[in-house]
């Protein structure tokens, strides 16, 4: 852009090649008014029409086009443009760039179609889709519809993943059949059907369709042109029938029903049932449907059972439905029971099945659910007992029977219902011997050698017989006694055992009748605990024991969580004291010691009525703390025993003190007396600083005091000398450094005035360095191997005199300076500072 007076009269704007102005843009401009501004135009790089792809047009008369002109884009063949292409018209931009360029696609090819059935929309010219393009079939009228059966359009959209596209032609149709009786149709999704599709009639429930047995309650039915017109031909009907159902009253009876539930009448319905057998049964007869029929089946067998529902159809001709139930079983027999032995309460029995019954046999073996025993207790009571089929064959114990009766017994076979179900029950006799029911009084009491069991008297019991046996029933020993009561010994510790007491009776006869046992579960003395599930801690006085950590788990197999009797003896074995650590507890606490004397602790686990096994913990002797030097105490705080954690006032003599340094300040203090503690190791501490443990107490007089502090001025004395002579060595040390660079800076200048005069040196010119003096420092090489710096001492090293150029650079603020002209002697070591910079200067 330029700016122009009003001298010049116009202004013509010319592009330079490939360059022009925008579309519209005037090219002269004239200057109208003085001092007016006139903004000239930018010319704008031309666009280049790019080459036509294949079967692609553009339609411009120029190859390079202005900003704003256009050139169109056209497809050939069979390309179109993809549908989101709404503009085909191509514009210059600035910068010489032409905007997006529509790209002419594949179409999709769509196959003819019956115009007078089927609809395009829009209707398709060409029959070619673009990329993108849908397109919704319909059909021409409602009597027509797609195929499978749908008078909904279908939508096509023309996409990548297939050039051909076949357009469904609409069909013709049949009307929805109405509904048969009796049943129902499948439903349509429209208002017509398309040949060849089929609906499905469903017989309702109790109707089937006609069949040689059994039951068909759905039938397809299609639409064809068989007949001209297309048409649904329905030429089949759903008939009524009976379900059989069908129960056990009792032991080979077997009652049977007909049942239809529609809640309709059939008054021209019957219901036929024929029973047959493997065993030879054959039983028949007719009944009215819903209305029970009861067989009595001779034998236990499995019946193959038809039922057979005959009724007429629409035309009045008779139709039957037959079904066949095969596997049915009458109700079971009921077992006898045999009496095996007898007591005072119960009875032992056993249940026997006749071998004769060969399926019975069988079915009890495989799928017996139970036997119920039914009999009435001494208290009159109904008790009923569940035999499971693994528990069949054993003998089966009734309890709680009345003495020298005899019981009614009542035996019933369970099966399942498709076996049966539940027979008639056995009804039997059995018979309870003399005797008294053994009162619960069993008493229990264990030590670590023995064991008393006493139980209360029984009447009419003449003795007793005690068996003892292990958890796995075997026999232990067996007593006789004539007094309830027995002591057993070298019983196994923390062994269960089982104890059965039976009373006995003998009449005037001598035979002996055994009552009801009384069998209880007892344990031999609980083991000795573990040491280690203890610690013992004690004072002057107490003692104290706590469950370990570990013994929370369980030890005591009849307890997870035991008590524990602790028992205290002296030395020479005689018990102090008993206490109990109870459950629950973590520790127990024993108090009242006698001072300066030997316990021994042992531990058992506490019972109800006596303890177990003893276990040793520990020895230990009650503390205290002896008797203490003090000179110069008063005669009445003179000691030689004191308990643990006890204290003592300590006092002076008149005229003495005691030095008492204090634990924080370190300060020396004089006190006339101290309090002392015991802590139970047999020490004394300072009970002001109890990590202060003191041996012995001394009360001073003054004299002695004042020499103890002249002893400790002479000490001072001597660390103050020792001290200056250190100053002054460093004092001298400063002194001799100082010398030495001064040495250096007077050598410099003498390098300098001799160069001036015109010396002979080496020549060292080299390019000009720059090192910094840092905390690292630095070390580096010169060029010509003549001139060497080092870091580690700070100083420079050359073999000749040479003017030199310095930056120095002070590390701590950055600030650099340039010294010229510095001169020194190489053949010494030197340093070159600046103090007007820093302290830390380069060094060359």
């Amino acid at each position: 852009k330029q700016w122009y007076q009003r001298r010049v009269r116009a202004v013509t704007v010319k592009c330079i090649e490939d360059y022009a102005l925008p579309k519209d843009v005037p090219v002269t401009y004239n200057c109208l008014d003085e001092n007016a501004l006139i903004t000239i135009p930018e010319c704008s790089m031309l666009c280049v029409v790019p080459q036509e792809p294949q079967d692609t047009i553009y339609t411009s008369t120029e190859t390079k086009l202005r900003v704003g002109e256009t050139f169109t884009v056209h497809c050939s063949g069979d390309l179109k443009f993809p549908v989101t292409v709404t503009n085909s018209q191509v514009e210059c931009l600035t910068g010489g760039a032409f905007g997006d360029i529509p790209q002419c696609v594949e179409t999709c090819a769509i196959s003819a179609i019956d115009p007078t059935t089927t609809v395009l929309s829009p209707a398709i010219v060409g029959g070619r889709l673009a990329q993108g393009q849908v397109v919704t079939v319909s059909c021409a009228d409602d009597t027509l519809l797609l195929p499978y059966g749908t008078d909904t359009p279908w939508s096509i959209t023309c996409d990548n993943t297939d050039p051909n596209i076949d357009i469904p032609a609409c069909q013709r149709t049949c009307a929805i059949p109405a509904t048969p009786p009796n049943a129902d149709l499948s439903p349509i999704n429209h208002s017509r059907m398309s040949l060849r599709q089929p609906i499905t009639a469903t017989c309702k429930d109790f109707y089937s369709y006609e069949v040689a047995r059994g039951v068909d309650r759905e039938e397809e039915f299609l639409c064809t042109e068989e007949s001209g017109a297309p048409t649904v031909n329905i030429n089949k009907f759903c008939h009524v029938y009976a379900q059989l159902s069908h129960r056990t009253t009792g032991t080979g009876k077997l009652e049977l029903t007909g049942k239809i539930s529609d809640n309709q009448p059939h008054p021209d319905t019957t219901v036929l049932f024929l029973i047959t057998g493997a065993g030879g049964t054959s039983l028949q007869n007719e009944v009215d449907p819903n209305t029970p029929l009861e067989f009595q089946i001779p034998t236990y067998e499995p019946l193959t059972i038809e039922t057979r529902t005959s009724s007429l159809d629409q035309g009045g001709v008779k139709r039957t439905i037959t079904l066949i139930n095969d596997n049915i079983y009458p109700g079971p027999p009921s077992p006898p029971a045999v009496q095996r032995t007898s007591a005072s309460s119960k009875v032992n029995i056993s249940l026997v099945q006749d071998p004769t019954q060969t399926e019975l046999n069988k079915v009890i073996a495989e799928h017996l659910i139970k036997y119920t025993i039914q009999y009435t207790d001494r208290d009159g009571l109904e008790i009923n007992l569940d035999i499971s089929k693994e528990k069949r064959s054993d003998e089966i114990t009734l309890n709680a029977l009345t003495p020298a009766q005899a019981h009614t017994v009542l035996i019933t076979t369970v099966l399942p219902e498709e076996y049966g179900g539940v027979g008639d029950p056995n009804t039997q006799l059995v018979y309870t011997g003399p005797g008294k029911v053994v009162p619960n009084s069993l008493v229990t009491k264990v030590t670590e050698s023995l064991m008393d069991i006493t139980w209360g008297a029984v009447d009419q019991a003449a003795e007793y017989k005690v068996k003892l046996t292990d958890l796995s029933t075997n026999l232990i020993r067996t007593e006789t006694t004539t007094e309830p009561k027995i002591e057993f010994t070298k019983l196994q510790s923390n062994t269960q055992y089982s104890l059965l007491i039976y009373p006995v009776r003998i009449n005037s006869e001598g035979l002996r009748y055994e009552g009801d046992s009384l069998e209880s579960a007892i344990s031999g003395p609980p083991a000795a605990p573990s040491a280690s599930d203890f610690v013992v801690t004690n004072t002057s006085d107490s003692v104290t024991i706590t469950r370990a950590g570990s013994q929370q788990q369980a030890r005591s197999p009849r307890n997870t969580d035991p008590a524990y009797i602790v028992f205290l003896e002296l030395d020479q074995g005689v018990r102090a004291a008993n206490d109990t650590l109870q459950a629950g507890e973590q520790s127990l606490t024993i108090p009242n010691l006698q001072p300066s004397s030997e316990y021994f602790i042992k531990v058992a686990e506490a019972l109800g009525t006596g303890y177990g096994m003893k276990s040793y913990l520990s020895t230990f002797k009650t503390a205290d703390c002896g008797s203490m030097e003090c000179s110069n105490c008063q005669e009445t705080t003179q000691f030689d025993y004191v308990l643990v954690d006890t204290t003592v006032e300590v006092k002076c003599l008149d005229g003495t003190t005691i030095d008492v340094r204090d634990p924080d300040t370190n300060e020396v203090n004089k006190v006339s007396g101290i309090t002392l503690r015991c802590n139970g190791n047999d020490q004394y501490v300072d009970a002001n600083d109890q990590a202060k443990i003191v041996k012995a107490i001394e009360c001073l007089k003054a004299e002695e005091q004042k020499d103890e502090a002249a002893a400790g001025g002479t000490i001072y004395y001597i660390i103050a000398g020792v001290v200056l002579v250190l100053a002054l060595v460093i004092v001298l040390v400063v002194i001799i450094i100082r010398r030495r660079r001064n040495q250096g800076s007077y050598n410099a200048k003498k390098a300098k005035d001799t160069s001036k005069n015109g010396s002979t040196s080496p020549d060292m010119t080299i390019s000009p360095k720059t090192f910094v003096n840092d905390d690292a420092f630095f070390e580096n090489k010169w060029d010509n191997d003549l001139l060497r710096a080092q870091s580690g001492r700070s100083k420079a090293t050359s073999y000749g005199s040479q003017e030199l150029r310095m930056t120095i650079a002070d590390s701590d603020s950055g600030i650099t300076e340039d010294v010229d002209n510095t001169y020194f002697n190489p053949a010494l070591y030197s340093t070159v500072e600046d103090d007007a910079v820093s302290t830390k200067s380069a060094l060359v």
